[in-house]
């Protein structure tokens, strides 16, 4: 197998996803260049590699010489007979890993090999004598593997570094992810550097790691203007701006900034449109000069659920049938259910956008003096929203609102429309007479 399209021979990187492949070797073998070098090899673990629908989104490249390999895939070099330089790559890559993958990369150059350099800081490193901000003592990260691997710039990569910190006596080494915890308490000073093979170093940095600042409510019970209260710490020096929001199912809402030196306790208010009943959490982001950090904290904070309005519009008779129409509201823009009893039996009630309708309803099993009794029948709606809070509206049926034609005796002759039974005649619409009465529950 040929490969092609090497635009710079002299500068160039074989990339091989070894995921899923196990007990493989491989052979490239370069043409014949004079001074040609592997200037660095990666082992690189972690990448998704499963189905698109799945992936997280959460890859991004790695920096050249940050890889930290698991030992799965290993290389050998050797220079054949005619000058040319043959690379062989075995693999043997665990499918337990699976959907997590692995890249191995081979960098090679004709350029000289650089001089070895004491490792330097880089611009996205803290400077020394800043001010990191964590939100709680104890243990915290400090940093991740990722980020660490941005503050150092060396020829042999970092990866090859010893990057050592202390905290007081004690000495803070990276985890075996690479990322890098302290212990935090109060104001606590961390120095950190970095050394390569030869025993040259980057020179130390040293750094403030404290809490700036705590969050707490006076309510769990979430408000229009919901209080939240911010304590700044009496031993935290620089100045600090505090943005915090309402947040619910992972979404932030209205921003609040809040910035100053001055010491103590603050109130701020948080709007909370567009909340909807259930738990509510609180986003903070704070910034330190050029360093931030942010987090959603759960305070408690709920936000309930107000009860459905409802309002009595038309009833309709036809006869002895009988249904009436309304409309409705939520606060909380919740959907909302019914259901209407009459005389301990419930009946339909159909939803179209912000209105109610029940079904036709037979009044004459419910009629206490025969097929034309006149009585009065109670009837009870209920919505209901999906938080289970309801609304009931009370009201009653005045059966004398009903029209009932006048029989006339054939015998006695008239015309013969009169003798056609009040069923049959549609009634005009009525509206209630009776007091309605509302009650809400939860």
């Amino acid at each position: 197998m040929v490969i092609g399209g090497v635009s710079d021979p002299n500068d160039f990187t074989v990339a091989f996803n070894s995921s899923n492949m196990s007990n493989a070797r491989l052979d490239f073998t370069f043409p014949v260049m004079p001074e040609l070098r592997m200037d660095m090899w990666e082992e690189c673990e972690g990448r998704f590699v499963g189905a698109d629908e799945d992936n997280p989104q959460t890859d991004a490249a790695p920096i050249r010489g940050s890889c930290i390999g698991d030992g799965s895939a290993s290389y050998d070099l050797r220079t054949n007979d005619d000058g040319s330089l043959t690379y062989t790559l075995d693999s043997n890559f665990s499918r337990e890993n699976w959907p997590l993958g692995e890249d191995v990369f081979a960098d090679f150059t004709t350029s000289p090999v650089p001089t070895n350099e004491a490792p330097e800081w880089t611009l996205n490193a803290p400077a020394n004598g800043s001010w990191l901000p964590v939100f709680e003592d104890g243990p915290n990260k400090l940093s991740t593997w990722e980020e660490i691997a941005s503050w150092f710039d060396d020829e042999s990569g970092v990866a090859s570094l010893e990057i050592s910190c202390t905290s007081g006596q004690s000495e803070v080494s990276p985890s075996i992810d690479g990322s890098l915890w302290i212990n935090v308490d109060g104001i606590t000073q961390v120095t950190c550097q970095a050394s390569d093979s030869s025993g040259k170093t980057s020179g130390n940095r040293t750094w403030m790691i404290g809490v700036p600042v705590s969050i707490s409510t006076t309510s769990l019970l979430l408000d229009e203007e919901h209080p939240l209260t911010i304590t700044r710490s009496e031993s935290w020096e620089p100045e600090t701006t505090v943005r915090l929001a309402l947040s619910q199912d992972g979404q932030s809402r209205q921003v609040i900034e809040y910035s100053g030196q001055s010491l103590g306790t603050h109130e701020v208010l948080m709007p909370s449109q567009g909340i909807v009943p259930g738990p509510v959490q609180v986003w903070i982001e704070v910034v330190v000069g050029d360093q931030s950090l942010e987090r959603t904290f759960d305070l408690g904070i709920v936000k309930e659920s107000e009860p459905p309005l409802l309002t009595l519009g038309m009833a309709s008779f036809d006869g002895w049938m009988w249904k009436v129409e309304g409309q409705y509201s939520d606060p909380d823009g919740e959907e909302v259910t019914f259901t209407i009893e009459i005389a301990d039996t419930v009946h339909q009630v159909e939803v179209m956008g912000n209105t109610w309708e029940t079904e036709w309803v037979d009044l004459t099993p419910l009629a206490s003096g025969g097929e034309y009794g006149q009585v009065i029948i109670d009837v009870e709606i209920t919505g209901c929203d999906q938080s289970g809070k309801c609304t009931n509206i009370q009201t009653s049926i005045d059966t004398s609102m009903i029209e009932i034609p006048e029989v006339t005796d054939p015998s006695e002759g008239g015309s013969s429309e009169t003798s056609l039974p009040a069923s049959g005649i549609p009634s005009l619409l009525a509206a209630f007479s009776i007091a309605i009465f509302f009650r809400r529950r939860s």
